[in-house]
């Protein structure tokens, strides 16, 4: 899951929750059904993300759909944001990594980023704006190590 996490960052999220599923199961926390319905769950999300992501590739602009914008739209989705709401974050971000490419190593472009990150997130009425920002921030980060 991490090595396809940098072409795919949304995958780290989905590879973290079958990690949590395990260790549950593992700790007798729940029961064998629930831990392979809770699998079966992700293994469809897991579909309709690839989905999803092939379908924004053949989007009608020159450039393909991001894969960074991808991974935030899929965070949002996950954390129960209405689909076209975390779409249209997604398109917001869209623009943002491409003007702040190097966001990782320039302070100042993950600033700028943030706050487009910030302002998208408060248009699509969240309310825990910083740490939702910090969540997709941090899994991009990991998704490129």
């Amino acid at each position: 899951m991490e090595e396809q996490g940098r072409a795919a960052p949304y995958l780290l999220s989905i590879g973290e929750r079958a990690e949590e599923i395990r260790r549950r199961f593992e700790e007798r926390l729940i029961e064998s059904q629930q831990a392979l319905q809770e699998l079966e769950d992700l293994v469809r999300q897991l579909r309709e993300a690839e989905e999803e992501r092939r379908s924004k590739m053949g989007d009608l602009s020159d450039r393909p759909y991001a894969p960074q914008a991808f991974a935030v739209e899929w965070w949002l989705r996950t954390h129960q944001v209405p689909a076209e709401e975390a779409r249209a974050v997604a398109q917001k971000m869209e623009d943002a990594f491409a003007a702040l490419p190097h966001w990782m190593s320039s302070r100042k472009q993950e600033g700028e980023l943030r706050t487009a990150l910030y302002k998208a997130l408060l248009a699509a009425g969240i309310s825990e704006v910083v740490a939702w920002a910090d969540a997709i921030l941090n899994l991009l980060r990991r998704a490129a190590q």
